[in-house]
């Protein structure tokens, strides 16, 4: 998409989920890392130490990392999969190896180039039939899945093809629902929340000014909305990912062209859980973790912390198995994550509050966030219990308890020196302890150079995970330039913010 901006944290990005190394904990599988560049050795022998002291068995022996012949001659917004089907050597060499093996490919969002790549190549893939897939994974699609799992989801249109289309529906859901003060526009074939914009009602001046809503008259009208969200969407509607989505204009040509949908927002947010589950091919549905979003900005996730505490169990788990029960019956398969939002709801004649919760959202790959929880279980020997929710640390038999930062994108990271500041954080005692199970984990991409980190902070309590979290940031944020906070392409600052809020909860 032209207007889209994709540029070097894209393909860094890409390099983001070296924490799937985790599966070489089974001695019976060997892994084929495919990179868009070349992953540095301290980066990967992080990894391998962290799983020989796990108690992997000679995991370097198991892990083959091959970069595609063309990938610096190739655009750096091109998929990994593509720059694979466009580099014939590697190709042969994928084929070679494979020959007579059992064997499959975990793809991320499965599409056609992913399909063509596995049938060139003869291998299996782990996902969702690819056929079915792009129209399942979008936000609209979603929907349908929702809907056969009989799920409560949130007041919304779903398939809306243009702005224009949104500006009349909008109106309506404004005018038809005064209790709902804002609304999420999501574009459809994004991922996670790039392509989300949010209408705050009390922003539109056909609502407040007097003769509106605001007053209680209710003289307000769906033309006068459409009339105001056509004339100034620009300065009524906020878009979350400005990077991607610089303007209003640029917003809507994307909108246009692959559509999209709006739901509604609750007004007292308790909590944002998200329930990581895998379906085997034979229908078994097994959650692999349930964990509470960092949102940073507003309804863009960052990191995660777990567990979850806010919202019962039951109530998760038996949604969460109720809609992968649904989505197997649309031949979804592998790993899937479902966000919910909990909210307090006040009924209007009674004036009693209840706590009620939605899915709002699915993503039918395997996140970051589930990758590191993967990774942090082989870390720390801990099992996730189904039961409970809990993860238990066999070594110490004490709940398994993180907040985990997300990946931290700015591109004056790169400038920071890999060794030096490893070396700093174990002077100041971010490191992590495989005695106790406890401290500071981080999750790399390749070395500083390009630009990202992450950093996963275990402890016996959250006020101590919060505080290592804290640590991490002052560190970063002494070898950082003042600079780093306004770089473009760059979700530092939301860091800075998540940590912020981290530590008033702390305090509270």
């Amino acid at each position: 998409r032209s207007c889209k901006k994709i540029g070097q944290p894209f393909h860094a990005l890409q390099g983001s989920q070296l924490t799937r190394l985790a599966d070489l904990m089974d001695p019976n599988v060997d892994i084929i890392l495919i990179s868009p560049f070349q992953i540095e050795k301290e980066a990967l022998q992080y990894y391998i130490n962290t799983l020989k002291a796990a108690g992997a068995p000679h995991p370097e022996g198991r892990l083959v990392v091959l970069v595609p012949e063309n990938s610096k001659r190739l655009p750096i917004s091109l998929s990994l999969t593509k720059i694979i089907l466009l580099s014939t050597k590697m190709l042969r060499v994928l084929a070679s190896m494979a020959k007579g093996k059992q064997c499959y490919i975990v793809p991320e969002i499965c599409g056609p180039d992913e399909l063509y790549l596995a049938s060139k190549l003869n291998i299996p893939m782990l996902a969702t039939e690819p056929r079915l897939c792009p129209a399942l994974s979008t936000k609209s699609g979603q929907k349908s899945i929702l809907e056969a799992a009989e799920a409560a989801t949130p007041v919304g249109a779903y398939h809306v093809k243009s702005a224009k289309e949104l500006y009349v529906i909008l109106a309506r859901f404004i005018v038809e629902y005064r209790d709902i003060g804002k609304w999420i526009i999501k574009i459809d074939n994004e991922s996670g929340s790039r392509g989300h914009a949010v209408v705050d009602v009390l922003r539109l001046q056909s609502v407040t000014e007097p003769g509106g809503l605001a007053d209680g008259t209710g003289v307000v009208t769906v033309d006068s909305v459409i009339r105001e969200l056509a004339e100034s969407a620009g300065k009524r509607i906020k878009i979350l990912n400005t990077t991607s989505y610089p303007d209003w204009q640029a917003y809507v040509q994307v909108f246009d062209s692959v559509g999209g949908c709006v739901e509604a927002i609750p007004s007292r947010i308790i909590a944002s859980p998200t329930v990581n589950l895998f379906i085997e091919p034979t229908g078994a549905i097994s959650v692999q973790s349930i964990v509470e979003n960092i949102f940073s900005p507003p309804l863009s996730t960052l990191g995660s912390i777990f567990p979850q505490t806010s919202t019962p169990h039951q109530a998760l788990r038996d949604a969460s198995v109720s809609i992968a029960e649904a989505a197997f019956k649309k031949k979804v398969l592998g790993f899937i994550s479902i966000d919910f939002v909990v909210f307090e709801r006040q009924d209007p004649l009674t004036r009693d509050k209840a706590m009620r919760m939605w899915a709002v959202d699915m993503d039918l790959y395997l996140t970051n966030n589930a990758s590191m929880h993967r990774y942090i279980e082989v870390l720390t020997g801990a099992a996730f219990d189904e039961a409970t929710g809990q993860s238990i640390i066999a070594a110490t038999g004490n709940p398994l308890k993180y907040i985990y930062s997300g990946l931290v994108v700015n591109p004056y990271i790169g400038v920071i020196r890999h060794g030096a500041f490893f070396a700093t954080c174990r002077e100041k005692g971010l490191s992590y302890d495989t005695q106790t199970c406890q401290g500071v984990a981080f999750h790399l991409v390749d070395v500083l150079l390009k630009g990202c980190i992450g950093a996963v902070c275990i402890a016996n309590s959250f006020s101590s995970a919060v505080t290592s979290l804290l640590g991490v940031q002052q560190l970063l944020q002494a070898e950082l330039p003042r600079e780093a906070e306004t770089a473009a392409d760059s979700n530092y600052a939301h860091f800075v913010a998540a940590v912020k809020q981290l530590c008033s909860l702390k305090r509270s």
